[in-house]
């Protein structure tokens, strides 16, 4: 152990530190994923005639941008308890769920990718798309996407208003129930009795107001069905193949039913079956828009038993138990990680901001001079390293302490 120098004791003291933090924040974003996934299809499995899920996403494809912070605010959540108390509208909304990052949408970002590539054609042909009016006319054009209906909207900036509702650490907050007497808030969905907020402490009365509709809705149907709906029974994959007349697809109704097929063995070919692209799910469909309705769904089914992919993660872990005898020792005496976790552990936490020293600002600043002068971006895995490495040169100790180190996600930040 005295062997180990003090500097490399460090580094690799970091490395662990930060892999940990890495592995827990992944697992927990995992948890969060599944879990938030519930209310989806809570609200599917319960929908009544005369309801609707709407999955919504803001979607800027010619100005890449995530302003999920336009729609995860407290505007937002006081103006649809506003409208469903006040507003005198026939449709109330009953609940406002967020999923978990990069899940839950992903019938939006199809749907948006489609748009994105019909204007890009129109562009092709020769027209220019210049402001939304353009993208409308793009859209429209051809034909249109199918199933996209598109309006034009101008917004004053004048009739902004300053909003006096508070709810504080609303962008921990990921489900939202609304009531006549008040709204109940939770960060995870289904977990704990909530925090709710009455209706005194909304204090924002006005309706929307400072919008002209440039461009309506065309060729909007008021009464349009789509066709995905959640599965009732199930549809033996055999007795489907068989062609039998009350198969879902030729009985002349409108709505593709989700087929759930049974698990099926290894040893059985699955030739002219389609499965579901998650790697864990046991379903397999006789036909494409089979599959399609079940990846909108959601519903997937999770086997019990060990598959391959089980497999290759236990191997994996064998090998790190061996590397972890083999270096023993150097492990031990740089890291005592607690591997205890708490209730909670995968609630999204609200990290310390910490701002550069200015040793590290006037690097960093120092590798934007020279890419701007030579035209080519740093290397930031090698940029990370040489924060760690980096020595002064009259007495070759570390320019940098170990919490002043980044990693390359944050240098690549700094540089974008």
């Amino acid at each position: 152990m005295n062997s180990i120098p003090a500097e490399i004791v460090d580094e690799i003291d970091h490395d662990l530190s930060r892999a940990q933090e890495q592995i827990m924040t992944w697992k927990a974003h995992c948890v969060r994923t599944v879990h938030q996934d519930q209310a989806k299809q809570t609200v599917l499995g319960n929908l009544k005639p005369h309801q609707a899920l709407i999955v919504m996403d803001w979607a800027m494809k010619f100005l890449p941008s995530d302003n999920a912070g336009c729609y995860h605010c407290v505007p937002l959540i006081s103006y649809i308890q506003n409208i469903n108390v006040n507003g005198g509208l026939p449709v109330k909304i009953l609940q406002y769920n967020f999923s978990e990052a990069q899940s839950g949408k992903d019938i939006c970002d199809a749907k948006t990718s489609h748009c994105k590539m019909h204007i890009v054609r129109y562009s092709g042909e020769g027209h220019d798309v210049l402001s939304a009016e353009d993208m409308s006319t793009a859209l429209n054009s051809n034909g249109g996407v199918k199933g996209v209906f598109n309006a034009v909207v101008a917004i004053d900036q004048n009739h902004q208003t300053k909003t006096k509702t508070k709810i504080p650490n609303i962008s921990a907050m990921n489900n939202f129930e609304f009531y006549s007497e008040g709204v109940k808030v939770r960060r995870a969905y289904g977990i704990g009795n909530g925090n709710f907020i009455p209706n005194l402490q909304f204090k924002d009365n006005k309706l929307m107001e400072g919008f002209q509709v440039i461009i309506p809705f065309s060729n909007f149907v008021a009464d349009h069905h789509g066709r995905v709906v959640l599965a009732r029974n199930n549809i033996d994959v055999e007795h489907e193949n068989m062609g039998n007349d009350n198969d879902t697809e030729n009985n002349g109704n409108e709505n593709v039913t989700e087929t759930v097929e049974n698990e099926m063995e290894e040893d059985v070919s699955n030739d002219g079956l389609f499965a579901c692209p998650d790697q864990s799910c046991t379903k397999v469909f006789t036909k494409p828009h089979f599959l399609e309705a079940h990846i909108v769904i959601g519903n997937h089914v999770y086997s019990t038993s060990e598959n391959s992919y089980d497999s290759v993660k236990l191997i994996w872990a064998q090998q790190c138990e061996a590397v972890d005898r083999e270096h023993k020792v150097l492990i031990q005496s740089v890291s005592s990680i607690n591997m205890n976790v708490n209730e909670g552990w995968a609630l999204k936490l609200n990290k310390p901001f910490k701002r550069f020293t200015k040793k590290v600002k006037d690097f960093l600043f120092d590798i934007y001079v020279k890419c701007e002068s030579s035209g080519r971006r740093p290397n930031f895995d090698t940029l990370a390293t040489e924060l760690k490495t980096t020595r002064h040169e009259n007495d070759g100790t570390k320019m940098f302490t170990w919490e002043e180190w980044l990693s390359s996600s944050q240098n690549t930040q700094s540089f974008c």
